[in-house]
């Protein structure tokens, strides 16, 4: 019986390409928005707005996984 609920299940396809760019793109502001933090002793240096894009941006969870080499 469990079989028939797991069968199909691992036969997901990959993520499209246009996915993984979107993660990507996400990975790269979620690590310029820490470096800002970093940078501006944990944003005190920073305008409110800069501040608070940065902390939503540095809250991100990592990408699980390495970036990508810019080919396309």
């Amino acid at each position: 019986m469990h079989e028939k609920l797991l069968d199909g299940f691992y036969d997901v396809p990959p993520p499209p390409d246009s996915w993984l760019r979107d993660a990507e793109k996400r990975e790269l502001l979620r690590i310029a928005a820490q470096s800002a933090l970093d940078r501006s002793r944990g944003g005190r240096d920073l305008i409110p707005a800069a501040r608070a894009w940065a902390k939503h941006w540095a809250a991100l969870p990592k990408l699980n996984r390495h970036l990508g080499d810019g080919k396309p």
